[in-house]
């Protein structure tokens, strides 16, 4: 008789156990994993695994052309592209390509031989600086650019002008200055065709 109310004391304990337990399950909040991972993670600096370089940072192939979006933004900022001083040692490609550019100014740099015939298609050009290079010679397709009102072409290694300069009418000054080999006889020849106004400064 003593032995069952021990039993049944121990049975009572048993289910007592059990419903408190029910009861701290029934309270306790379960934590999804997601919102568990945004817990640990909140106050973390993110890692990310892609290989993409900072906002800041372009990478691009080696060589001249990487200066191509510099050059967008030149030309949206309004409608100058500035080159001086890049070590440039022939003109890029892709300035040929900027057709509504009205300044361009390619000066300091190292530029030897004679400027690409390209250079026409810059018809919108107004001022075209090429001082401080290694130029020899300018390409005839120059006095295609019938906008232009300052050309400066000093201290080159120019050897001859073309006289097709003569054709810019619109031009205001011509700065010759530092071209040692240039005949006077050239220079006469083109000051003849151009209008009485321009300005040619020569040593």
């Amino acid at each position: 008789m003593r032995l069952t109310h021990v039993t049944l004391a121990v049975a009572s304990g048993i289910a007592l156990l059990g419903i408190v337990g029910m009861v701290y399950i029934a309270n306790t909040q379960i934590v999804p994993p997601e919102q568990e991972v945004e817990k640990n993670t909140k106050n973390r600096i993110p890692v990310t695994t892609d290989q993409t370089s900072p906002p800041d940072v372009q990478s691009s192939p080696e060589g001249l052309e990487e200066k191509a979006p510099l050059v967008e933004d030149a030309i949206r900022a309004g409608a100058t592209l500035n080159l001086r001083g890049q070590n440039l040692q022939e003109v890029p490609q892709y300035v040929f390509q900027r057709l509504g550019i009205e300044k361009l100014d390619l000066s300091h740099n190292i530029l030897e031989g004679a400027l690409q015939a390209e250079i026409r298609h810059l018809s919108e050009l107004v001022v075209l600086d090429l001082s401080y290079n290694a130029f020899t010679g300018v390409p005839a397709e120059i006095g295609q650019l019938t906008k232009l009102e300052v050309l400066n072409l000093s201290n080159n290694n120019l050897t001859g002008l073309p006289y097709e300069i003569g054709n810019l009418q619109n031009l205001t000054q011509l700065d010759l200055r530092g071209n040692t080999a240039v005949s006077q006889n050239d220079i006469e020849i083109i000051r003849e065709r151009l209008p009485q106004s321009t300005e040619i400064l020569v040593d």
